[in-house]
């Protein structure tokens, strides 16, 4: 599927949760330089996760998993197959909500009548995705975190 201008593109993923990633490949890569001398089989399963952690890092990093564009909001795989798609006149409710230690994070939720779609605050540009969605779903009810959010009134 090629991209057109007309298309937002954004990471499902964000930098936070990507730096996890990170972390975790390194302890693996760490553990199966130093189990190298003890059985090989633990080191070879260390390096196997290290591999599997950084290719799925990498293919987050290359491709996109949300796309935005003039017609509709998708979620696509890794191989771009649309998984679910939300034309802008079906979306019905757009509703975020705080989660996480001190109700740091948030999910939005936006829905029509046969699908909803979830997107968290970890993802890269969540606040410019969400400033795009409310321009153009109008015909959709939005509730008051996320109204709040988009003018500056709620704490980021």
């Amino acid at each position: 599927m090629e991209i057109t201008e007309d298309t937002i593109v954004y990471r499902y993923y964000g930098t936070e949760l990507r730096m996890v990633f990170y972390l975790a490949g390194l302890f693996f890569l760490l553990l199966s330089i130093f189990s190298f001398k003890s059985p090989f089989s633990l080191s070879l399963v260390s390096f196997v996760v290290f591999l599997l952690i950084t290719l799925l890092t990498y293919l987050d990093y290359k491709r996109h998993l949300l796309i935005l564009d003039r017609e509709e909001l998708s979620l696509n795989t890794l191989f771009r197959s649309k998984l679910k798609s939300l034309s802008w006149k079906s979306i019905q409710n757009i509703t975020t909500q705080e989660y996480g230690i001190f109700d740091l994070l948030k999910i939005t939720r936006i829905s029509s009548e046969k699908k909803e779609l979830r997107v968290f605050s970890f993802m890269e540009d969540y606040y410019h995705f969400l400033k795009d969605i409310h321009n153009q779903s109008k015909n959709s009810r939005i509730d008051k975190l996320t109204n709040d959010l988009l003018t500056g009134q709620a704490d980021f």
